[in-house]
C-alpha cells in the first residue's frame, strides 16, 4: 500500500509541476495566474468506487461512495485556500467464513456514514487539490472511521470533473466523477 501511495503522489507531483500551458507557468506569474476551481459557496457532489479496504473477508462489490462538499471559508490560511465541509456515504458487500459453531460463509453489507472537512488549493488551472480529515462510523461490524486523505479533481468543464482520493477512511483509493453546482 505504501508503494502504491508513493507512486500516486509522485505522479501527481510531476503532473502539477510540469503542467506547462495549464496555468502553472503562464505569464511568468506562477501560481497567481491559476484560476480557482473550488470557491466559497460552491457545492460539489462526488460519486465514486473505492478500492483497498474491506471490514473483513473478501469484497464482493467494491465500496460505492457518494459525498457532498460545500465551500465554507475563502482565503482561510493563504490567499485562494478554501475550507470545504461535507459528508460521505458508502456501501459495500463482502463475504467471510464464520467458524465455530456455524461453519459457513456469510454475505454481509456494510454502510458507512461520515463527515469530512478539506482544505482546497488550486495548483494548476482546472485542477482542485485538497487534503482533509474524516470521522464517522461503519455498520456491520460497527466501528468508528477516523482518517485523513488527499485528492484532486480535474475539471473538464466548469461543472464536471474526474476525481481521485487516496487515504485512510472509507476506502484507501476512491476514483469517480464530480459535479459542481
Amino acid at each position: 500500500m505504501k508503494k502504491t501511495l508513493l507512486i500516486f503522489l509522485s505522479i501527481a507531483a510531476l503532473t502539477a509541476f510540469s503542467a506547462k500551458g495549464n496555468g502553472f507557468y503562464q505569464g511568468g506569474g506562477g501560481l497567481s495566474d491559476v484560476e480557482s476551481t473550488f470557491d466559497k459557496g460552491d457545492f460539489v457532489i462526488n460519486v465514486g468506487f473505492g478500492f483497498g479496504r474491506t471490514p473483513r473477508g473478501t469484497t464482493q462489490i467494491p465500496p460505492i461512495t457518494v459525498s457532498g462538499e460545500y465551500g465554507l471559508v475563502q482565503d482561510i490560511f493563504t490567499e485562494r485556500m478554501v475550507l470545504g465541509i461535507g459528508g460521505i456515504f458508502g456501501i459495500q458487500t463482502y463475504r467471510y467464513y464464520r467458524g465455530f459453531p456455524h461453519y459457513e460463509y456469510v454475505n454481509e453489507v456494510s454502510l458507512s456514514f461520515a463527515v469530512r472537512g478539506a482544505l482546497h488549493y488550486p495548483l494548476v488551472n482546472n485542477f482542485d487539490v485538497h487534503a482533509g480529515v474524516i470521522t464517522g462510523f461503519r455498520t456491520n461490524p460497527g466501528r468508528a472511521i477516523v482518517g485523513t486523505y488527499v485528492g484532486g479533481r480535474y475539471y473538464f468543464t466548469d461543472n464536471f470533473a474526474a476525481m481521485a482520493e487516496v487515504g485512510y477512511g472509507i476506502t484507501y483509493i476512491n476514483l469517480g466523477v464530480a459535479f459542481k453546482f
